[in-house]
């Protein structure tokens, strides 16, 4: 399945918009995370990187989850983005207060990891949307 391309216009740092978008991409691929994270055997295609490489990209890198307001502009292109980062923000962070240093395997195990795949999912199709307007 094709994936849809990330928007890079319309913000201050463009080139960092397909890093977060991959990151967002293997937080919200089930069956990429079981293959990699879990089972340890990548298909040939998949990118490399762990759930701590995308927390790395999406907290302390471009600070999309940290702080989603701040990143407007520089790296988010709308409220709309915001609100998607937000949302998977609040979730993960929850996850992470309850598993703390736990293996990948317990995060993609654990009950709420459904709701922040698919909160990951939502906010890469947001930055994927074309700009209206």
């Amino acid at each position: 399945m094709e994936q849809p391309e990330v928007v890079i216009e319309g913000v201050e740092f463009p080139e960092a918009r397909p890093r977060i978008a991959a990151a967002l991409r293997s937080l919200s691929d089930v069956s990429y995370q079981q293959r990699a994270w879990v089972r340890r055997t990548p298909a040939a295609d998949d990118p490399p990187g762990d759930l701590t490489t995308a927390i790395n990209v999406l907290y302390d890198d471009h600070h999309v989850l940290d702080d989603p307001e701040a990143a407007w502009g520089p790296v988010l292109r709308n409220d709309t983005e915001v609100a998607a980062m937000k949302r998977l923000a609040d979730l993960l962070n929850s996850l992470i207060e309850e598993k703390g240093w736990a293996g990948d395997e317990e995060y993609v195990a654990a009950p709420a990891w459904t709701s922040v795949a698919e909160a990951a999912d939502a906010a890469l199709r947001e930055m994927c949307r074309p700009q209206a307007g």
